[in-house]
């Protein structure tokens, strides 16, 4: 049986989807660009808290690390914020101020509606929305944004559209930038990653034209000192999975993304400098595919982008 409850989280509401059998949970802030800050997940009898998130509406009102959150309608950076869409070019604010590019979309802090809420003997849901109607001059489209959040006996999972509901084309990428955690140091885990294959970046963070063969972790591998803030590229098409292993605790995290045409063929690892936890964002582009158009969707008027992706342990 599955429950949704709500409660304060500061000046925002929390929904918590839970697994009343087996204890598992994840909490989600629909007010705050759907952000999900907490996700629980059990294996035999231990619970695990697998994501590095906001613990307080402070942390997640000031957190300049994307920590559990939506990237829409774009996906890490674009160069300078400027890009050139069917013959004008467009300015976008600039938030990553140090390197002067418009960073991981605008809608990581803005309220998304309930749309619907259910319980049930096999899941818990919650669906969302925000519509957008061209409110930032730089993205003169307007579009509408679903998000389902659901917690089963399978794991968590989100399921995303987002609708073009204006009259011209518009330049679409996005992601979901979760911070994977076994609550201890990243040296000691072991990384299996879908991809032989990453995209050489240059001293901004801008993809090059180059790409480099990449086996570091195609076969599951220890990340001791390793550092990572790279761009993979999935290539087989189908589900593409990500796995997290701790031998301590003989346990594996994986992320799940659905990969193929116009869905998440690229993947974004980081380790941040604590190296207690490590970003694995599924997206559907390149960095600054607005300008070099790899991995682009261009979403016709009334079309809708569709995907999915999600979060087991085993």
């Amino acid at each position: 049986m599955f429950s949704i409850r709500n409660e304060l989280f500061g000046p925002f509401e929390k929904y918590i989807l839970r697994n009343l059998h087996t204890g598992e949970y994840v909490s989600i802030i629909p007010a705050f660009g759907g952000n999900v800050t907490e996700l629980v997940l059990r294996k035999k009898e231990n619970l695990y808290s697998v994501l590095d998130g906001n613990k307080t509406a402070q942390d997640l009102m000031e957190d300049n690390a994307y920590k559990g959150a939506q990237l829409i309608p774009f996906a890490s950076r674009i160069e300078n914020g400027t890009y050139t869409f069917q013959g004008k070019t467009y300015q976008l604010p600039v938030n990553e101020k140090e390197r002067n590019h418009a960073l991981h979309g605008f809608l990581n802090n803005k309220k998304f509606n309930i749309v619907k809420v259910t319980e049930g003997n096999s899941l818990a849901s919650l669906e969302v929305s925000f519509a957008y109607n061209k409110e930032i001059p730089g993205y003169p489209f307007s579009f509408l944004a679903g998000l389902v959040y659901s917690l089963s006996d399978k794991g968590f999972k989100i399921e995303t559209t987002v609708k073009n509901t204006g009259v011209s084309d518009m330049p679409f990428s996005y992601g979901w930038h979760p911070y994977l955690t076994f609550s201890k140091p990243v040296d000691d885990l072991y990384l299996h990653l879908p991809s032989r294959r990453s995209i050489v970046l240059n001293e901004r963070l801008i993809p090059t034209d180059k790409i480099k063969e990449d086996q570091r972790f195609y076969k599951p591998a220890k990340i001791g000192s390793t550092q990572l803030d790279d761009s993979f590229i999935i290539e087989n098409g189908g589900i593409a999975k990500t796995e997290l292993y701790s031998v301590q605790d003989d346990t594996t995290i994986s992320i799940w993304q659905e990969s193929g045409a116009g869905k998440f063929n690229y993947l974004q690892v980081y380790i941040p400098p604590g190296r207690r936890s490590i970003a694995v964002e599924p997206v559907t582009s390149q960095t600054n595919a607005y300008n070099n158009g790899k991995g682009l969707i261009v979403l016709k008027p009334g079309e809708t982008f569709h995907a999915s992706y999600g979060v087991f342990i085993s």
